[in-house]
């Protein structure tokens, strides 16, 4: 009787061992197919990189220049403050600061009244010729005083 307890109880232990091994070697597998079947992120063997170039050249890897960064700047006039008198100075002057032909400067001064647009692509050296000549401009009296309508204050560009 007793071994028969003992050999039961033994038997019990083996089992008990055995169902904990074979619930752990589920486990094992469950986590094992789901490593198998999830995505898996891997790494690129090329990087892609966005960034703004302030200054100089975009160039690839074999040395080939894909873009080429400039600062650009706008040439603008208001046409309502130029002294009449004084126009073939402003022209003389702008043509010397900037290098835009005379003929050019004069057909696009008289095509619009107002606000006109010289050049689109003015380079950063030039936009500080221009910013010397529009002081110079002030100081020859280029630019005349005009009286806004709707506030009574004289304005000049």
């Amino acid at each position: 009787m007793i071994q028969t307890e003992e050999k039961s109880r033994k038997v019990k232990q083996i089992f008990l061992l055995f169902l904990l091994i074979a619930i752990g070697f589920i486990i094992f597998l469950a986590v094992l197919l789901g490593n198998i079947l999830s995505d898996k992120t891997l790494p690129k063997l090329y990087i892609e990189r966005n960034s703004k170039a302030i200054r100089g050249s975009i160039i690839t890897a074999d040395g080939f220049h894909v873009a080429k960064s400039q600062k650009l700047y706008k040439a603008v006039v208001n046409t309502k403050y130029i002294d009449k008198d004084k126009m073939e100075l402003f022209i003389a002057l702008f043509n010397i600061y900037s290098g835009i032909p005379k003929k050019e400067i004069r057909k696009k001064l008289r095509r619009k009244n107002g606000i006109v647009v010289l050049s689109y692509t003015i380079s950063e050296k030039v936009a500080k010729y221009l910013k010397q000549l529009s002081y110079e401009l002030r100081r020859y009296k280029v630019f005349k005083r005009i009286k806004n309508p709707k506030t009574g204050v004289y304005v000049m560009q």
